[in-house]
């Protein structure tokens, strides 16, 4: 490599020979902030998207939840934000 060619022994080792890691993304900004609008009527949404496979009422009691401090629910909620999205974007190509 190259670049390993041209850094010390140390930086190589720590950097480009170490094991893989994953990493946190950030949910509580994500889900506070940048994807705050899109909880309005996700309910409604979800629903009718997935021809009530989903309640609209569970889904916003489980929002309503992560939103009062349920903060371990984040993944959840963001699993369900890609969901809405993704059926939405199949119906705007006429998939759904």
């Amino acid at each position: 490599m190259l670049l390993a060619s041209a850094l010390p022994d140390s930086v190589v080792n720590r950097t480009l020979k170490a094991k893989k890691r994953g990493f946190n993304p950030p949910l509580t900004q994500w889900l506070n902030i940048d994807l705050a609008e899109r909880y309005d009527h996700i309910g409604k949404r979800l629903e009718d998207s997935t021809q009530g496979q989903l309640s609209a009422s569970g889904v916003d009691i489980f929002i309503a939840l992560y939103r009062n401090g349920h903060k371990q629910l984040a993944e959840n909620v963001l699993q369900l934000l890609i969901l809405d999205e993704s059926l939405n974007q199949l119906k705007n190509h006429g998939l759904q």
